[in-house]
């Protein structure tokens, strides 16, 4: 991967081996333009969610899983949720206090899978839990609050 300099030019930003490039994905900036957010399975067995601090080249690990790869993360604004693995059934591990409330509300409605809907006009975001029996599914709105 590259990076654009002050002065116009590329210069390396990082390498990705290419036992990595399946676990290894650039997901998304915080909004500042600080923070770099991205799965990354470099150096471990299973990739993780990372951010990584522009300024200090630090990644802090704000996701993982020991039994399975991080495979997608929910943003809000360019903020992180929720962080999913996949092994058997999907397991949300939460990065924001509100949506770690909002998955344990949800999860105590019972067994199945939960998923975001993004809807780019709604003013909250509403979680789906699809139950475990075929074509079974329930919809509930979470914790309201701006998503624009």
């Amino acid at each position: 991967m590259f990076e654009r300099t002050a002065d116009g030019n590329w210069v390396p930003f990082t390498i990705v081996p290419i036992g990595d490039l399946d676990g290894t994905e650039v997901l998304d900036f915080s909004d500042d333009g600080n923070t770099l957010y991205l799965l990354d399975s470099r150096g471990r067995d299973k990739a993780a969610f990372l951010a990584f601090d522009m300024a200090t080249r630090r990644a802090k690990v704000l996701a993982e899983d020991i039994e399975a790869d991080i495979v997608n993360v929910v943003f809000c604004d360019r903020v992180p949720l929720a962080a999913r693995s996949v092994k058997d059934r999907a397991h949300w591990h939460p990065v924001d206090p509100d949506t770690a409330k909002d998955l344990a509300l949800l999860t105590a409605y019972g067994a199945g899978d939960i998923e975001f809907l993004n809807i780019p006009e709604a003013t909250v975001k509403l979680p789906r839990i699809s139950s475990a029996i075929p074509q079974a599914a329930n919809t509930c709105s979470s914790t309201a609050r701006p998503v624009s």
